[in-house]
This record gives structure tokens, C-alpha cells and sequence, in this order.
């Protein structure tokens, strides 16, 4: 196993996309090298990511639950982090470091030259950072698609084209970008929105308590707020107040259902919290642009 130290200089490669990490090479898919963003995706087994410094920023993305433990340095620090949920990984371009992939799971990696970086963000990523991917999922409609198409190639449910595979992936990284530097705009504003911990703990809260009552006076006093501070601070942490955040997670929970094809769209509209299946499909038109029925096995339909 490979560490890295402040004296010891890292193991460079000419052109780390050619030998994509972690790859598998039986269930390996060959790197789709695009002229913003390359991509690599793979359902990847464990294995000891070697320490590296590479040019190019990289986003890494554990589909599935896995645990992995990340290390790289930040402005001189030496940064340790170990998840166990789908994450996000973003490596700033010339940052060491590593990773131990320790089971199986989707991985996408996402290599985003500087150039593109620059007009996406109109700014440089400097810092790296894990984020919980199912929190970015719930807040980002597109994150949440685009990680399922992706989990549905890794998993060979959908066959890959390498124009669809740069397709999404450039999506991806967009969406990633912008939420990993909106994330951090200002000290001032990390301040003033919620905390990780409450931010992860009333969103959990949220999607185990779908079919219940979520007023915003229930979901204030799970993290111990007033209403007034709570709605202000959760819309800073999710850009949407929580009365909207709750309404497409029930949206998004009952395409799910409808896609499962076991409920009807009355019984799936009272399984997620709506009030009929008239309010079910009011909201869900809206945030969707496609109506329930038309999510019903059995029916054509061109949405994703």
C-alpha cells in the first residue's frame, strides 16, 4: 500500500485518463475521452487507489453504499475522510491523492480539463471535498437522473454509446461544479445556512416520514430551530423553502412507486403524503413535465 508524505513526491503519469483507476478488467468500459470531460464507469470491486497528482480536476462518484476512505492534501493539510454512503469525491487538478475502495459498487470518475472547468465555475477549484450524494440528489433534480442513468450503465441495464456516456457525464460534472463551489461561496453564508449534521438530519427525517404531516413546524423542532431561522437556513443550505424541498421528494418517491408498477397512481399519491391523486398530479406535472400515467409500466413514454 502506497502513502504519501510531505517529503515524498507523488507518482505522475503522462496522461492519467490512459489508465482510468480502480479499473476492472473483465467489467472495465473503456474511457469515453471527450473534449471537456472524459469518463470512466465502472462496477468496481475493492482495491488501493495508488497515490497521484494529476492535471486534470476529478470528480469521483460512488453510485452505491461502499466503504471508502479518501485522502488527499488541501492547502497543506493532510485530509482524511471515510464514507460508507454514495458520495462525491471532488479532486482539485494538481492535488495528491488517494483512495481505498473496500467492497463493490457503481463508480463513475469524471476527468475535467482546466479550460472547462474555468467556463463552467468562472472561478478555480482549490479545495477538495466529499459530499453525500444522496443529499445532493434530493436537492438537484438533474444530479439525481444523471447518477441514475449512470448507475443503470454500471449495472449493464442500459447499453452505453459513447456519445450518450459524454453526454451525461458532461452533464454530471456541470451540476457537481456548481454545487460544490454554491456550497461554499462565503464563510458568511456557511454560517447562515444549516449545518451538516442538522442539514442530514431533517432531510433523513423528511424521507422517512413521507406519508406523515412535514409542516414546517415539525421539521424546525427535529433541529431544534424556530420556524422563522429554520425556513431561512434550509433554503440557504437547499435552495428551495421546505414546504417546495418536501413536495418533490414526494414527487420524486412517486415515480418511483409508478415505475415499480405495483400501486395505482391513487393508492401511490396516499403512499407518498398527497393529499388525493388530483394533488399528486398537479405537483408532479409541475416539477416532472410529464404526467403520473404516462409512468405507468405498460404505457410509452420518452421521459427519462
Amino acid at each position: 500500500m502506497s502513502h504519501y508524505g510531505p517529503n515524498q513526491p507523488p507518482a505522475t503519469q503522462p496522461d492519467e485518463r490512459s489508465t482510468p483507476p480502480a479499473a476492472n478488467l473483465e467489467t472495465a468500459h473503456p474511457l469515453i475521452v471527450g473534449r471537456g470531460v472524459s469518463v470512466h464507469f465502472n462496477l468496481q470491486s475493492a482495491i488501493v487507489w495508488e497515490a497521484a497528482r494529476h492535471e486534470r480536476t476529478k470528480i469521483v462518484i460512488a453510485l452505491d453504499p461502499v466503504e471508502a476512505v479518501m485522502f488527499w492534501q488541501d492547502s497543506g493539510r493532510h485530509v482524511r475522510h471515510a464514507a460508507s454512503q454514495p458520495h462525491v469525491w471532488v479532486v482539485p487538478a494538481g492535488t495528491t491523492h488517494r483512495v481505498e475502495w473496500r467492497g463493490t459498487a457503481g463508480l463513475v470518475v469524471l476527468y475535467v480539463e482546466p479550460y472547462f472547468v474555468r467556463e463552467v465555475c468562472d472561478a478555480e477549484i482549490r479545495d477538495g471535498q466529499v459530499a453525500d450524494l444522496r443529499i445532493l440528489a434530493r436537492v438537484d433534480l438533474l444530479i439525481w437522473k444523471l447518477t441514475g442513468k449512470f448507475r443503470e450503465l454500471c449495472h449493464g441495464r442500459q447499453p452505453d454509446s459513447p456519445a450518450l456516456v459524454e453526454a451525461i457525464g458532461t452533464l454530471l460534472a456541470v451540476q457537481i461544479l456548481k454545487a460544490h463551489l454554491s456550497g461554499k461561496p462565503s464563510e458568511e453564508k456557511r454560517r447562515a445556512g444549516l449545518s451538516a449534521k442538522r442539514l442530514r438530519h431533517v432531510t433523513e427525517y423528511i424521507e422517512a416520514h413521507l406519508r406523515d404531516k412535514l409542516s414546517q413546524r415539525v421539521l424546525a423542532q427535529e433541529v431544534s430551530l424556530s420556524e422563522f431561522h429554520f425556513a431561512r437556513m434550509f433554503r440557504i443550505s437547499t435552495r428551495y423553502s421546505p414546504k417546495e424541498y418536501v413536495i418533490r421528494r414526494r414527487v420524486l418517491q412517486a415515480r418511483e412507486l409508478l415505475l415499480d408498477g405495483k400501486l395505482k397512481v391513487a393508492a401511490v399519491a396516499a403512499e407518498v403524503g398527497f393529499c388525493d391523486q388530483s394533488h399528486l398530479n398537479r405537483h408532479f406535472t409541475r416539477v416532472l413535465g410529464c404526467c403520473p400515467g404516462s409512468l405507468v409500466p405498460g404505457i410509452e413514454h420518452d421521459y427519462p
